[in-house]
């Protein structure tokens, strides 16, 4: 990577190992995340005392299987990391403590110490990405928005700053802010795709599919990914209205072999944000054929969080079913197993609360979301639970 330093000063004397954490950083910039994985397990297998190296396997493991985290890996990793925090420089020691509070659920702290490192390095590019990406984690938009906009400030022609921005606007049906921002970027700098590609998603979310579909066709003629192109445009097509048209472009998107499973397992589960097979099924009522795509996915998965990822979608698709008991039902047995609060059931919980407003049982629904509330510790929940209620309220 462009930000690499002499092999001394990474806390490691290793080429080799060295070599394996460089490429572990360009897999996890790309959120090929098992492979980043794979590339640090190897780093610190060649030098078990490669302090950065523990650091990025813990910080992997957390946002490992599409947002939920393997947690007690990343602990044990963070912890590892925290033994040999002498091995680091004051800038890399800072950003080891952020981890390890945020592994061990302390995000305020890990907050409020990514605060002092932006304080005292502004300008340094990778701590207000990574600043960035922490924020949106949590929810915390206006926060986000800021530090997003202070770095446009910086450096004008950092895409990534300019995106989160406009994104900041998008969220909130202020289409025309966000559009303005990303043609002003795109004039200076219309080869960027990423930034074509955040353009494509500001439309197709403001139900603008034709304008959305240009675009997508303009990535295509930057990047050359034909497969990529097929999934942007099935979404164009189910804001058109044309699911089965959708459905099937998705299906031959699936048939690429060269898919990683973290995009293998994004076209086959039920996100809210975006029209996936899944839920694609469930707009024209073909319930079962949803459940059976939903549960290929399984193929992909491995380990107790990411069957939980799997429980929970299809609990979200057997309460749009009409299926709310066994919704209940299973989700309470979820909440059952060991170590269920150490992988977020928070997530499980609404589904709960759902499933009984559903029901009609609002009173038992109001306990649920008083215990989600209270999951950070101290009884502060972040900005991402807070909406989540507010909303099922």
């Amino acid at each position: 990577p462009a930000s690499a330093r002499p092999v001394s000063e990474l806390t490691t004397t290793s080429p080799e190992a060295y070599r394996h954490y460089t490429a572990g950083l360009l897999a996890h910039e790309s959120w090929q995340l098992k492979e980043a994985a794979e590339e640090f397990e190897q780093a610190v297998q060649l030098d078990p005392e490669f302090a950065l190296a523990y650091c990025q396997l813990s910080n992997v493991y957390y946002f490992m299987t599409g947002g939920y985290s393997q947690l007690r890996l990343a602990r044990e990793y963070a912890d590892k990391a925290w033994e040999l925090r002498n091995r680091l420089g004051q800038k890399d020691r800072l950003g080891l403590e952020v981890m390890w509070h945020q592994v061990h659920n302390r995000i305020q702290d890990a907050l409020a110490v990514n605060r002092e490192r932006l304080e005292r390095w502004p300008r340094d590019i990778a701590i207000r990405k990574e600043f960035i990406r922490q924020l949106e984690w949590y929810w915390y938009d206006d926060e986000e928005a800021e530090v997003a906009r202070q770095g446009m400030a910086l450096y004008p022609d950092e895409w990534k700053f300019m995106d989160e921005f406009a994104t900041y606007f998008s969220s909130r049906g202020k289409v025309e802010q966000a559009v303005g921002l990303y043609k002003s970027f795109l004039e200076k700098h219309p080869s960027v795709w990423e930034a074509w590609e955040g353009l494509y998603w500001v439309y197709r979310d403001a139900f603008l599919p034709d304008a959305a579909q240009m675009v997508a066709d303009t990535v295509f003629a930057l990047n050359g990914n034909p497969t990529y192109h097929l999934k942007l445009t099935s979404y164009c097509d189910s804001s058109r209205g044309y699911i089965q048209q959708a459905i099937e472009k998705q299906k031959q998107y699936l048939e690429n072999g060269d898919l990683l499973p973290e995009e293998r397992r994004g076209v086959f589960l039920s996100w809210w944000t975006q029209p996936t097979l899944c839920l694609l099924y469930q707009e024209i009522g073909q319930f079962e054929k949803a459940l059976e795509v939903l549960e290929d996915s399984a193929r992909e998965m491995s380990g107790q969080q990411e069957n939980l990822g799997f429980e929970n979608n299809k609990n979200r698709l057997l309460l749009r079913w009409g299926r709310a008991r066994e919704v209940l039902r299973t989700s309470r047995a979820l909440l059952n197993q060991p170590d269920a609060e150490e992988i977020q059931s928070w997530y499980t919980k609404e589904l709960v609360a759902r499933a009984l407003t559903a029901l009609d049982s609002t009173e038992s629904a109001d306990r649920v979301l008083g215990e989600i509330l209270t999951y950070q510790e101290g009884g502060e929940a972040h900005a991402g639970i807070s909406y989540m209620t507010n909303k099922i309220t």
